[in-house]
């Protein structure tokens, strides 16, 4: 009795990890102007425990014609996927459309083409659905669209929507996030500086910015306000004026006005503390006094010479994009000099001789 007892239980907990991976999201609208290139499909663990989801696999039938649902993906081996954790399936891509694949980090990749009108999309573990339109033996069924086989349960998705849902039952539309065209990380002088550009916006609030040492745990570090709803680009930057010592990873958050959030690529940088030193050479000088940055100059840098008696004796400007700078030092007679650079990220002051 104690064996079958546990057995038993041991079933029930299967059935139970199962019933937490959900579908939820579905994306068939790539096209060569959409937002995002390829179509997509987004399960999710809204359970309480990890699941290895190694082997289920996802499934895609025609909503226009009873022709039996084919395999898409089988999930790799060994896969195992966190509670609230999401696993991203990138299937077919639009040729000539050159914006990002997902809105999301791919985890695995397909080559189905999803339907944009009406379309069949099964969730199953290891096996094949068992029946069109009313399967016993799937984790999740999503009919959605005009259907001429099945009853439709979801509606279709479009260009800029995909279909959503939090329990795996009830699917609703939603507009795409933000398309981030570009995300980069770059020191200037003892500072990370980090840009990002979007081609459009949807219901975009604003941009939490998250930091880690280990790409595991993220913190929120600032806040930069998005721009609602636009078609046009736009341009964000933060300044991490306290990165720590080594490699800093960095993400986006973007949060929608309803509080959807979604996250962009990490991005990665080491952080050297000697990016913010200016060096000078040959010193003493004769003729020309060059001068080193730790990084290129982002803005232009007014660079400018005091004697001993702190006069100024000449002013020049660092180009923006410029690492190493010459100064004429011919007309300068014999003594000590100040060099003082003043930039938007830095500020430096140096000393040097005039044979």
């Amino acid at each position: 009795m104690k064996r079958m007892f546990t057995l038993g239980l041991f079933m029930l907990m299967g059935i139970m990890a199962q019933a937490q991976i959900i579908i939820s999201e579905i994306y068939g609208g790539a096209t060569t102007t959409s937002p995002y290139s390829c179509d997509y499909v987004v399960i999710q663990n809204i359970g309480a425990a990890t699941v290895d989801i190694g082997g289920y696999r996802i499934y895609y039938g025609s909503g226009s014609n009873s022709n039996a649902p084919a395999l898409s993906v089988t999930i790799t081996a060994g896969t195992m996927l966190a509670p609230g954790a999401s696993y991203v399936i990138q299937l077919a891509c639009t040729a000539g459309n050159t914006n990002p694949s997902t809105p999301y980090t791919v985890n695995q990749t397909g080559s189905t083409n999803i339907g944009s009108t009406a379309g069949r999309v099964y969730l199953t573990n290891a096996v094949a659905p068992d029946n069109a339109c009313s399967p016993t033996n799937t984790l999740g069924a999503v009919f959605y669209g005009t259907q001429t086989v099945c009853t439709s349960n979801a509606p279709a998705p479009s260009s800029t929507t995909s279909i959503v849902s939090t329990d795996g039952v009830v699917f609703t539309t939603k507009a795409l996030p933000i398309l981030l065209n570009s995300f980069s990380v770059k020191q200037i002088s003892d500072k990370l500086k980090l840009t990002w550009q979007t081609a459009s916006e949807t219901n975009n609030q604003y941009f939490a910015i998250e930091r880690s040492t280990d790409n595991r745990a993220f913190y929120q570090i600032g806040k930069v306000d998005g721009t609602g709803t636009s078609q046009t680009t736009n341009v964000y930057s933060f300044t991490d004026e306290q990165p720590l010592r080594g490699v800093n990873y960095y993400r986006l958050r973007q949060v929608d006005f309803d509080g959807v959030a979604t996250y962009s690529e990490v991005k990665s940088l080491l952080f050297s503390e000697k990016g913010s030193e200016v060096t000078l050479y040959p010193n003493p000088v004769a003729s020309s006094l060059t001068v080193v940055l730790g990084n290129a100059a982002e803005t232009g840098i007014r660079a400018a010479i005091y004697d001993a008696y702190g006069r100024l004796i000449n002013t020049c400007t660092i180009p923006a994009g410029t690492q190493v700078h010459t100064i004429d030092t011919n007309t300068l007679p014999t003594g000590t000099y100040t060099l003082v650079l003043n930039g938007e990220l830095l500020q430096s002051t140096q000393r040097f001789t005039k044979q």
